[in-house]
């Protein structure tokens, strides 16, 4: 998914009751860790919070690559 487009929030999915594996799933990337069986609410609510977090996250990346940009041009490293 990732090597397609970097910034879609991946949520996994899984019957696996491990903690360590949504640790795992986290620390890679995932926008967030849906346990099965679960209320389809519960995915709703999950991929509502992610795609709207997604447009902050772009604009934050965006204006951190703006910055970089104008220290680079100021002779700063950012």
């Amino acid at each position: 998914m990732r090597e397609y487009d970097p910034d879609v929030p991946v949520i996994m999915v899984t019957a696996i009751h491990d903690i360590s594996t949504a640790l795992e799933a986290i620390r890679r990337g995932a926008y967030d860790y849906i346990l099965k069986p679960f209320e389809k609410d519960q995915l709703f609510l999950g991929v509502g919070r992610a795609l709207q977090q997604s447009p902050l996250d772009f604009r934050k990346q965006e204006l951190s690559t703006e910055l970089g940009t104008v220290g680079l041009k100021n002779g700063r490293h950012s």
